[in-house]
């Protein structure tokens, strides 16, 4: 019996590494009872997508870097694929662009938390700053602060907010 791979792909690391782990039986019952344990694999690899092709890297980087890129187009991708002997038929290349897709709306999602998270924040401070101006009888200020960033800003350093 051939080993089975659990096969997991993490992006953003700093480096590309492959970690694998064997799973051996501990058992109190009949041993090999659920099967042979030693056969089971978790492969993990991590990989920085951002990374550029370097001489004699596992070609496994470079084809993950093209499938999860948000920026290469799909030409591009279907190239690579060809070049590590994936047969590119009608389907794969249906899937490569549902992937091409797939992680530009990944990246346009996050984009979108990420400003309505920074939006929330400066809501947020904006509202304790007014409630501070306004403590300190200094409404108008921060009125003509609004709209203003480095005005604001300055206000935030002096308030502590």
């Amino acid at each position: 019996m051939m080993p089975v791979y659990s096969i997991w792909i993490v992006a953003g690391q700093k480096k590309n590494t492959v970690s694998t782990w064997k799973l051996t039986e501990r058992t109190d019952g009949t041993p090999g009872e659920w099967g042979e344990a030693d056969k089971l694999r978790l492969m993990i690899l991590g990989f920085n997508e951002r990374s550029g092709y370097q001489e004699g890297e596992k070609p496994i980087w470079n084809l993950l870097r093209s499938l999860f890129s948000t920026t290469m187009k799909v030409e591009e991708k279907l190239e690579i694929l060809e070049r590590y002997d994936v047969p590119v038929i009608e389907d794969v290349e249906e899937e490569v662009l549902d992937m091409c897709n797939l992680g530009r709306g990944v990246y346009e999602n996050g984009q979108k938390s990420g400003i309505l998270l920074g939006e929330d924040k400066l809501t947020y401070r904006m509202g304790r700053l007014k409630e501070a101006m306004i403590k300190a009888g200094r409404q108008q200020e921060f009125l003509d602060a609004v709209g203003n960033m480095k005005a604001m800003d300055r206000l935030f350093a002096e308030f502590g907010i």
